[in-house]
C-alpha cells in the first residue's frame, strides 16, 4: 500500500531494531509493508546493504524485527 506518508524512525547506535507494528500501522500500510533502511555513514544516509535483514512476526504481523548486522545508526521507513 501507498495511500500514506511513510513513518520514519531513527536508531543510534543499535545492532538491531524492533518495531511494534500495532493495528493503526496494519489500517494504513498492510500485512506486508515496505520497508526501507538506511544508515549514516558519517557524511549522509545511504541504503542498506545485504547485511540488513527484515522479519515480520505473528500473524497478523504485530513486529518488525531489523537486523542491522552489526551496531549502526540510521533510519527506518514504513510506507
Amino acid at each position: 500500500m501507498s495511500c500514506c506518508n511513510p513513518i520514519v524512525i531513527p536508531f543510534y547506535n543499535q545492532s538491531s531494531s524492533t518495531v511494534a507494528y500495532g493495528p493503526a500501522l496494519q489500517s494504513q500500510f498492510g500485512q506486508a509493508p515496505n520497508i526501507n533502511v538506511t544508515y549514516w555513514d558519517g557524511v549522509q544516509y545511504v541504503q542498506a546493504g545485504i547485511t540488513t535483514q527484515v522479519k515480520f512476526t505473528g500473524f497478523p504481523v504485530t513486529q518488525i524485527d531489523i537486523d542491522h548486522g552489526g551496531v549502526s545508526t540510521g533510519l527506518i521507513k514504513i510506507g
